[in-house]
């Protein structure tokens, strides 16, 4: 049980009332004397609190809040220049004005600033000042801001009423116009929003920032020293015990300190609730009770009529009971309880300084939103109806469309009419906006100018020329795939086979295979007329859609590298229906000319060239017995690196993995395009792969170290 006195007064009263009428200045005097004679009967009043008992799990992170992290200048303004660089800017074309939207990111500010949540509560002059400096239009030109723009906050400051707060209130409506409203309307705590009187589309704004920053300092307070001496006053603990704090704070105080309770481990506790009390000195509780009799002669004086208003009764209040009674309404301090998660070891004040250090910054916020674009889609002021503007914000589609309606790419836009999705093709040349019969399968341009259409969503797939809005390929696709040489890989939605267009839309290769692959500049087909597997046909056709293989051998490996393509050509027993004997591998260039052949009797197997060597593996008594069959060709077919490793890789890099089996005189490691042992490795090869992130292959070994094939180890960070 926590007990502890003090002189309070939980809810608000005036001294004087300035009703003007004779009853009303009788109620009012009535009013405060009632509560007056309440505040004086408070006063000495013993309070009874009880700390919370339930059970704190101090394993519960839920229960624990982030300590607010300290920065020296350099750092924190490094950190608010990448903040303030990183807002959201965004906005409307609304001829003749432009509308601005940058996003106000309160809470990553206040975790830089490591203040508590309620900072910029009531604090609207410790918020940053973002004013717009320069405007770049999308047609180029520039322009300086001065007299261009209004915020919420400038037409408030105009036609609004000053409160002693500092806010404004009554802002006359009859000064503002449309725009103005419409700036009000949408103003909101999340962002900050501009009114640009300017009918060209804005490309970026630069803005002026100016943040006023106070440093701070900390103090402990504790049962063993329970006061800490401020410029304002001092801050006394009133109570502590178990998980509640009780604290009374000068009022000038109370918004500039952030309260820390730290458990015993040094882990700040979470604040769960916390409420406060004005707090009255003793000596203005007497001046309070100086006041009653002097209330009670102006009561008579009211009846005999002397006193005729509200001014003349403060008159005679003030000087009857020798009080300034304006003062008396001041609370001195605020008596504030904090309940916490869990039992508090410590407690740490953290005291904004009274002076303040402005950060000050200029950042170019460019929008993203009309980065390449030519036609932007505009609302009409008046009518709300959308239509698109020019760079100048001229109309070129006359505003006649709803607010549903969007931009899909810088061809295609969309509207919803009753419940249906109309589709709208832009076309460039002539300017003109038209419905079509036809959805967009994805937004994506391909090639600067194809779009991939659909009859309807996720129907069968076709391809338009953007550009001038014919349709190049037809919508009977189930899949279409654009290729880096202009070409499309397609599947017939009714066939189920596959072939390929060219970039002007006619057929490259036939519609007639079971699958068809492009790689560095060929075409890879695969065809079986029945379900054996020796009956499977594979070819290659070059760009031109010429067969260069023409149905010689039975396996096509990887891709073209180093200017060959490695295939490979079965001899079957037929008896044994489709059985391989034996396989013979073949090296053929561009134009389907077998360039390097090895047969069956030598040979084991043989890979793909990579950075100008191809693997090889000679043949042996027994194919699994590997005792040193693998070395390296060159595009002449020239060994460069004799046949004398039991297992290798192929030059990934500057290196190939390679290794020499001898019982405890094994070797493993990387070696060079000259054979030279280059690195010794710890360990054998386990795996390979290529790593999309690094652009590179990386190799692991059985004891799960990692290298790339430049020889370098590469570390992976534990997380």
């Amino acid at each position: 049980m926590l007990r502890y006195t003090l002189l309070l007064f939980s809810f608000s009263f005036h001294i004087v009332c300035f009703g003007q009428t004779k009853d009303e200045m009788i109620k009012s005097i009535a009013d405060s004397k009632k509560s007056m004679e309440t505040l004086i009967k408070m006063t000495g009043l013993e309070i009874r609190l009880e700390s919370n008992s339930k059970a704190f799990d101090p394993e519960d992170n839920f229960n624990f809040r982030e300590i607010p992290s300290s920065k020296d200048k350099n750092s924190l303004d490094s950190t608010l220049n990448r903040y303030f660089s990183n807002l959201y800017v965004g906005g409307a074309i609304m001829p003749p004005y432009n509308f601005i939207s940058l996003k106000k990111d309160e809470n990553e500010l206040i975790k830089i600033l490591g203040v508590d949540n309620f900072y910029f509560h009531d604090r609207n002059n410790k918020y940053p000042k973002m004013t717009p400096v320069k405007f770049i239009f999308l047609d180029k030109t520039e322009q300086d801001s001065k007299g261009l723009f209004e915020t919420a906050e400038t037409l408030k400051e105009k036609y609004g009423k000053k409160e002693p707060e500092g806010y404004y209130s009554d802002i006359d409506s009859t000064k503002l116009d449309d725009a103005d409203k419409y700036l009000l309307t949408e103003s909101s705590s999340f962002y900050q929003e501009y009114k640009v009187k300017m009918k060209k589309p804005i490309a970026a704004v630069v803005m002026d920032i100016e943040f006023p920053i106070k440093g701070s300092s900390v103090q402990n307070i504790s049962n063993d020293h329970k006061i800490v001496q401020t410029a304002h006053g001092n801050i006394e603990l009133k109570g502590l015990k178990d998980n509640v704090l009780i604290l009374e704070i000068p009022n000038d105080l109370e918004k500039s300190i952030q309260v820390l309770a730290l458990y015993q481990d040094g882990r700040r506790l979470a604040e769960k609730s916390s409420n406060s009390n004005t707090v009255f000195s003793k000596e203005k509780i007497d001046a309070f009770q100086k006041l009653l009799p002097a209330y009670d002669k102006a009561l008579k004086e009211i009846e005999k009529g002397n006193i005729k208003d509200g001014e003349a009764l403060k008159v005679f209040i003030t000087k009857e009971a020798k009080i300034d009674v304006d003062a008396l309404e001041t609370p001195d301090k605020m008596q504030k309880t904090y309940r916490f998660s869990g039992p508090i070891s410590t407690v740490q004040l953290k005291i904004e300084d009274a002076n303040s250090n402005v950060f000050k910054t200029q950042v170019t916020y460019n929008f993203k939103s009309v980065e390449n674009q030519d036609y932007l889609i505009a609302t009409d002021f008046n009518t709300e109806k959308r239509g698109l503007v020019d760079t100048k914000g001229n109309w070129i589609v006359a505003p006649k469309y709803n607010a549903h309606f969007r931009q899909l790419n810088n061809y295609f836009y969309t509207d919803q009419i009753d419940d249906h999705d109309q589709t709208y093709y832009f076309n460039p040349t002539t300017k003109i906006l038209q419905e079509v019969a036809y959805k967009i399968d994805d937004t994506e341009i391909y090639g600067k100018k194809y779009v991939k259409i659909e009859t309807n969503v996720n129907g069968p797939i076709g391809v338009i020329d953007a550009n001038t809005g014919k349709i190049l390929i037809p919508m009977k696709h189930g899949f279409i795939h654009y290729q880096d040489n202009g070409t499309w890989l397609a599947r017939d939605d009714e066939s189920d086979k596959e072939g390929a267009y060219a970039a002007d839309g006619t057929i490259l290769i036939p519609l007639t295979f079971d699958n068809v692959k492009y790689k560095t500049g060929f075409f890879y087909t695969k065809y079986n007329p029945t379900d054996f597997y020796y009956t499977e046909q594979v070819n290659i056709y070059n760009s031109q859609g010429k067969n260069i293989t023409n149905n010689k051998y039975n396996e096509l490996i990887d891709a073209f590298s180093d200017g060959l393509q490695l295939v490979k050509k079965h001899t079957f027993d037929k008896d044994k229906k489709g059985t391989i004997l034996y396989s013979d591998y073949y090296y053929i260039d561009n134009l389907g000319n077998e360039k390097l052949n090895f047969e069956h009797g030598k040979y084991h197997e043989a890979f793909a060239f990579s950075n100008g060597l191809a693997r090889i593996e000679k043949a042996n008594n027994d194919q699994y017995d590997y005792d040193g069959d693998f070395g390296f060709i060159d595009t002449k077919g020239k060994v460069v690196i004799p046949f004398e490793y039991n297992k290798c890789t192929d030059f990934y890099g500057t290196y190939a993995y390679a290794e020499k089996k001898n019982g405890e005189n094994s070797w493993y490691g990387f070696i060079n395009q000259k054979n030279e042992k280059v690195i010794t490795l710890p360990d054998g090869y386990q795996s390979s792969w290529f790593d999309k992130d690094r652009k590179t292959w990386i190799m692991r070994l059985y004891n799960d170290d990692l290298y790339d094939f430049d020889g370098n180890k590469i570390v992976v960070e534990k997380k």
